[in-house]
């Protein structure tokens, strides 16, 4: 496109081949290379609208001086409604682990609060002491940057003051 135009939020794309829409939720300015990033998101909820990086999708209308060409750096983050069995299966595990003053266990479960978590690992003293690594999954894979600081940012708020140094991150093939 045109360096300087304006992306109005709420323009709508289709990956190719996909039957989910997307759209873009914020306003953006075409950069002197005539490219922009843009914050998007799936108008259909649930994990089917995850990407693989760097899809390439079609705006379905593209205004004058924007190519109707898009790339998709990243979509991820959906998470599809929690099952009863996954409920059930949260409940009992707070009732054969309940909260013990910040152990493993305690991280695990504050992981596992946060939408969108399907697993979390614990790993304490792994850098030194007073340190604790959580390393977690997510629906359809790796967790997004998103799910990561809100868990990041749930087990600050709930951790012990003695744990000086608390590590969120996703897993590393």
């Amino acid at each position: 496109g045109s360096a300087g135009l304006k992306v109005p939020s709420g323009l709508q794309f289709r990956p190719r081949g996909g039957n989910v829409l997307y759209q873009t939720t914020a306003e953006a300015t075409l950069s002197d290379k005539g490219t922009v990033t843009v914050s998007a998101s799936a108008m259909t909820p649930g994990i089917m609208g995850n990407l693989s990086d760097n899809t390439t999708a079609t705006l379905l209308s593209a205004p004058q001086g924007i190519d109707s060409a898009v790339t998709i750096k990243t979509m991820r983050g959906g998470t599809d409604a929690e099952s009863d069995t996954s409920l059930l299966s949260r409940l009992l595990e707070l009732m054969r682990r309940t909260p013990a003053g910040g152990n493993k266990y305690d991280y695990r479960r504050w992981a596992m609060e946060v939408s969108g978590v399907t697993e979390a690992y614990v790993y304490p003293l792994r850098r030194g002491y007073g340190t604790v690594d959580v390393v977690i999954t997510a629906s359809g894979g790796l967790p997004s940057d998103e799910t990561l600081k809100a868990v990041q940012a749930h087990i600050d708020d709930q951790r012990p003051v003695t744990a000086k140094d608390t590590l969120v991150m996703a897993p590393e093939p």
